[in-house]
């Protein structure tokens, strides 16, 4: 089950975390017992300015994977997935021009 996420960019991030919350727990419900599930987007929220977050990759939730800096992530539950990485800022660039003020996350999920 893969399910994206962009949440608002609100100053008050309660409403970035009670998105995230309401798509965790839809494409929690919606799939199938022990089916592998991934949930990624802009989730305009860091490990460190959330509370849905760390509980989503905490032993309740069971995703991992949260990127460590950033609010752009690519939670895992099941499959086994490679590290988070950030795309540097020189892969970004196309003609010297900045493609996006975000930086791309990646993860090979098998």
């Amino acid at each position: 089950m893969v399910a994206n996420l962009h949440a608002t960019g609100n100053v008050d991030r309660r409403l970035a975390d009670a998105e995230l919350l309401r798509a965790a727990t839809f494409v929690d419900g919606f799939a199938d017992p022990d089916e592998p599930i991934v949930l990624g987007g802009d989730f305009n929220l860091t490990l460190q300015n959330s509370r849905v977050l760390p509980e989503l990759v905490g032993p309740v939730w069971g995703f991992e994977g949260a990127t460590p800096e950033g609010i752009d992530h690519i939670l895992v539950r099941g499959p086994t997935a490679t590290a988070p990485m950030r795309w540097p800022e020189e892969r970004r660039r196309v003609g010297g021009r900045l493609l996006s003020d975000h930086a791309p996350v990646e993860r090979d999920v098998q």
